[in-house]
């Protein structure tokens, strides 16, 4: 069964000891401004939850790539991450960056979906969010529409899953919703409760039974 997959990607690359430069590809359809998405930066090797990053800072219009440099930093010779946020949620995070102690490259990480399996009443799907996240805490869920495009206002959608795993990745299904024969649809995953939120999506065709 072919799928496509849909991320939020985010690179990052230190340039001087003040200054980290980013760059992000966004989801079609999502408006950064509208959406109050931002960039954060923590001295850690991935994103802590819940803690104040030490610097904050807003994408500045609403097309779908950008760059930013994140400036004013006093790196030191440790760990950072940086990471972009769906929706002024601070734990509505879909990709980051890892930077290891000496390192001007960082390592990129995006929330990812893998169909698993699907039936007439039924999709299975494997679920990566970034190191850290517990989705249950932090309302991630998932749902399903028909076709390709991305629903950001819920219509469409019929199906829809609260997340109760406390781990980053884990194995969902998604029951009780009826599917075509040999029809597209596209699997949703927010990290906050809006609509706002939705970090990665998968796009396939069911079986011709």
């Amino acid at each position: 069964m072919s799928e496509t997959l849909r991320q939020i990607l985010l690179t990052g690359e230190i340039i001087t000891s003040n200054i980290i430069f980013a760059e992000y590809n966004l989801l079609p359809g999502c408006k950064p401004v509208s959406h109050d998405c931002y960039l954060s930066v923590w001295k850690s090797i991935m994103p802590l939850w819940n803690i104040e990053p030490i610097r904050k800072q807003s994408l500045i219009n609403d097309d779908n790539s950008g760059e930013l440099a994140l400036s004013y930093l006093r790196l030191q010779q440790t760990s950072y991450v940086i990471a972009i946020s769906t929706s002024s949620d601070p734990n509505s995070l879909a990709a980051m960056v890892s930077f290891l102690p000496g390192s001007e490259k960082g390592v990129s990480t995006s929330v990812s979906l893998k169909l698993e399996e699907s039936g007439t009443d039924f999709v299975r799907v494997f679920v990566s969010t970034l190191t850290g996240n517990i989705p249950v805490q932090n309302n991630n869920w998932i749902g399903i529409c028909p076709g390709e495009n991305i629903p950001w206002d819920g219509n469409g959608v019929i199906g829809h899953t609260l997340i109760k795993s406390k781990q980053s990745s884990f194995i969902q299904t998604i029951s009780n919703i009826k599917l075509q024969f040999n029809t597209l649809y596209t699997l949703v995953y927010g990290v906050g409760e809006s609509w706002n939120d939705i970090a990665a999506t998968v796009t396939f065709t069911t079986n011709d039974y």
